[in-house]
Order: structure tokens, then C-alpha cells, then sequence
């Protein structure tokens, strides 16, 4: 048996420093929900349409939308089991989990029958605790990084329908500056006028398309006027 437990003990020390050594160590990766894959690319073809409902959800849907959005949060935390112990929470099963698992146990095993003499039944048994406790150390660590990896939404990278201010005048037919907010950071594109209209500086502005490094705008008040409904003509008003 003291072979077993120092088998299980260089065999768990040498995998955890190769599998540290070649970036393997536990798969963490694998345990992130979605993943996470290369930046989605910024589309070219949205029309003043899909801009229009992006904008409505910042603006005259806001309120709702928020509350609404809160409640989706709300519901969320309590479809969670709270009532669950937190172990049962651990990815107790990881493999750097288990690795460390296997060498803690092997660990104190062979100490046990080596050194203080005990029987091996007796430090089986008690090579288990330390084992554990390995394994939910290691475990609670995975579980605090998978829990800051942070999921990139393709809206934190789809500029159309963005609200910005414009910081350097684009003159007509010309290139200024917008600076807008996205995915919690302030940001600044070089800008044309969709119109090829001059856009004054501080200008309000709607990010109606994105290509080549280039955001085309329109000033906030005008493009809020184009998806106004009209009002009915008098032939329209009068019964027929």
C-alpha cells in the first residue's frame, strides 16, 4: 500500500508540472459557457431601420427596457439553487482539481504508512481528508476565474445605431471625429456625414453604418425626424 500512495503522489506532482508547464492545466477553458471566439466582424449592411430600433432601446424604450432588464436579472438569480451547498457548485471534478486530489492523498498516505507506521486501511481512510481538501482548493480557484471571464456579446463591437457626440467638425464631403460609449469604455472613430452635409461640432449623432474604419452619422434630430410617421394628407383625412 505505501507503494500505491507514492505512486499516486508522483503521479499527480509530475502531471500538475507538466500540465502547468505546457498550458494544459485543467481544461479551464472548457468549463466557460459559449466559449470565446474571435471578435465578430462589424457588418456593413445595416439600414437606418436596424439602427432606428438599437437607438429606441437606448431612448424612448429606455425606461422600460431597463426595468425590464432588471427583472430578466432578478429572475436569473433566482432560478439559481441558492439552497445547494457550495460545494456541489465546484467543478470538483476538473482535472486540476482531481490532479491535486490524487496528490494530496498520495501525499499523506505515504507519510502516514512511511513515517508514522499507520495500517493501511486506517491511511487510506484518513489520506482522503487532505485529498479533498486539495481537491476543493483547487477547485474554488477554477470556479473564481471561470466566474471574472468576462462573455463578449456582438453587441459590444456592432457600432450601427450607436449614440455619439462629435468632437472634430466634419466639414462636407469631409472626415471629423465621433466619441461614443461601447462595451464600458469611451471610444473615438473618424466620421463622415451620411448626407455629405457639414456636422458642427457637438453634435448629437446616430452611427447609421461602420466600414472601414470610417462611421457614417447623422445628426441625432434628423434622423429621429426620418422614422417619424408623417401626418396624413388632407385627400387621406376626408371620408370617401
Amino acid at each position: 500500500m505505501e507503494i500505491f500512495f507514492l505512486f499516486c503522489f508522483l503521479f499527480g506532482a509530475i502531471f500538475t508540472v507538466v500540465s502547468v508547464l505546457f498550458g494544459f492545466a485543467g481544461s479551464i477553458a472548457a468549463h466557460v459557457p459559449g466559449g470565446h471566439g474571435d471578435a465578430p466582424a462589424i457588418g456593413h449592411g445595416h439600414t437606418d431601420a436596424s439602427a432606428m430600433g438599437h437607438v429606441l432601446g437606448h431612448t424612448d424604450g429606455g425606461a422600460h427596457g431597463h426595468g425590464a432588464d432588471h427583472g430578466g436579472h432578478a429572475i436569473d438569480h433566482g432560478d439559481h439553487p441558492s439552497a445547494l451547498p457550495l460545494l456541489t457548485r465546484l467543478p470538483l471534478f476538473n482535472p486540476s482539481a482531481l490532479l491535486a486530489f490524487i496528490t494530496c492523498f498520495g501525499a499523506a498516505g505515504y507519510i502516514l504508512t512511511h513515517f508514522a507506521g499507520w495500517p493501511s486501511v486506517l491511511a487510506f481512510v484518513v489520506a482522503l481528508i487532505p485529498g479533498l481538501m486539495g481537491d476543493v482548493i483547487i477547485a474554488a480557484v477554477i470556479a473564481k476565474i471561470i466566474a471574472s471571464e468576462t462573455v463578449m456579446r456582438s453587441s459590444d463591437y456592432e457600432l450601427e445605431g450607436t449614440l455619439g457626440r462629435v468632437t472634430i467638425s466634419i466639414p462636407v464631403n469631409g472626415v471629423g471625429e465621433v466619441i461614443f460609449s461601447k462595451g464600458g469604455t469611451r471610444r473615438s472613430e473618424a466620421a463622415r456625414s451620411l448626407n455629405a452635409t457639414a456636422v458642427p461640432y457637438d453634435t448629437e449623432v446616430v452611427i447609421v453604418e461602420y466600414e472601414r474604419g470610417v462611421a457614417f452619422v447623422v445628426p441625432y434630430d434628423e434622423f429621429v425626424r426620418r422614422r417619424e410617421p408623417s401626418a396624413p394628407s388632407l385627400e387621406e383625412r376626408l371620408p370617401s
